[in-house]
């Protein structure tokens, strides 16, 4: 299935169940405005539209194509699972726009080229997955320069070459570093 065929059919289909992998209190307090408007009616678009904003996990679901640009626009965007798909490019520089980015999981697809420096300008992004893909080339140092602070990074099983970057050591949070595959 295209992504972004997926995406308009989930926002055209927006009165089926939502189905979440989180806590449902998880953001209950922030969602108390969205769920009911001044009449106390219920606000499902806004509370759909809030949802999406926040927390993308369409892992496993057969995804095709490339992941697009336009994702960078989403600046809420705290989340976004794609693992375990078919998507293949590049990874849209246009990551690195998404500042409340916290988690970012593109393994086991089929992404190519070189990773981007992008997701380090991601200040909060602390997981970064992106291992059994064909990323080649050697790890830019400027992945490593930005503000943000991994706890777990995950590069194994690509194509990736030279030498893992000094700047990694900048990155004191590391708990779990994958690299195996690194030629």
């Amino acid at each position: 299935m295209e992504i972004n065929a997926l995406a308009r059919k989930q926002l055209i289909n927006a009165g089926g169940v939502i189905e979440t992998t989180f806590s449902p209190w998880e953001y209950s307090l922030e969602f108390s405005s969205y769920i009911y408007d001044n009449e106390w009616r219920f606000n499902r678009e806004a509370l759909l539209a809030d949802l999406i904003s926040r927390y993308i996990s369409m892992s496993r679901t057969g995804l095709t194509g490339t992941i697009p640009q336009d994702l960078g626009k989403l600046q809420k965007l705290e989340k976004l699972y794609l693992y375990n798909n078919k998507l293949t490019g590049e990874i849209p520089i246009s990551i690195g726009n998404l500042s409340r980015l916290s988690t970012l999981s593109l393994s086991n697809n089929n992404l190519q080229g070189r990773i981007p420096p992008s997701p380090g300008n991601c200040t909060n992004l602390l997981y970064l997955y992106l291992s059994n893909n064909n990323f080649n080339g050697p790890l830019p140092k400027n992945l490593f320069a930005g503000s943000a602070k991994f706890i777990e990074l995950d590069l194994s099983y690509n194509k990736l070459e030279g030498l893992i970057p000094v700047e990694i050591s900048n990155q004191v949070n590391a708990i779990a570093l994958g690299v195996s595959g690194i030629n």
